[in-house]
């Protein structure tokens, strides 16, 4: 319902569970639950939710936190309206939404050295999916990049997220891309 503002993360929580939005607009700095917590909170009540994070402070720390909570999108409070209503488009596409300055910035840690155990779990047509998302492309552009179907796509997406320890797309390609499990090498945006 539009306009129904929480004063605080465990309100959102508890509005989440009677509202059922199909995308939610969260504050990641809120009073006694933090943006953050409310995000995993609202996530594991309700998986199907789409998470986008308001924020003033362009600190990309805070933007992979809000990303490995599960949020799709994370955008400025300093935004134009056109940008909130296109990142949230985008959320309630399922794709992820970073403004382009701040993911310009985010600098995920160098892979870690040795074997992966999830690498070697994924199959080659898996970590092409994934290489995909991290380029920020969507279904629609996987199928014409790809040449498989959307249900193929779902399929190569969903079986990955327990190999990576991820509950949705937006936190395994956060964690893919930490393990330097996908880069240049597999198609990923070059610097």
């Amino acid at each position: 319902m539009a306009g129904d503002e929480p004063g605080d993360g465990v309100e959102a929580v508890a509005l989440a569970q009677t509202l059922f939005a199909d995308v939610i607009v969260m504050d990641l700095f809120m009073p006694r639950m933090g943006g953050r917590a409310a995000t995993q909170a609202i996530l594991q009540l309700n998986p199907g939710t789409r998470l986008l994070v308001l924020t003033s402070d362009e600190n990309e720390v805070d933007a992979v936190k809000a990303l490995r909570a599960g949020a799709l999108g994370f955008v400025l409070k300093h935004a134009s309206v056109d940008e909130l209503v296109r990142t949230t488009h985008s959320v309630a596409l399922d794709q992820m939404a970073v403004p382009r300055a701040l993911a310009a910035r985010l600098v995920f840690p160098a892979p870690v050295a040795g074997p992966q155990p999830a690498l070697a779990a994924l199959t080659a047509r898996e970590l092409e999916v994934l290489a995909c998302l991290t380029r920020g492309l969507g279904n629609r552009e996987i199928t014409r990049t790809l040449k498989i179907s959307t249900a193929t796509i779902r399929s190569h997406i969903t079986h990955p997220l327990p190999k990576l320890e991820a509950t949705n797309r937006t936190q395994a390609v956060v964690h893919a891309t930490e393990l330097g499990m996908v880069g240049d090498s597999r198609g990923a945006r070059s610097r």
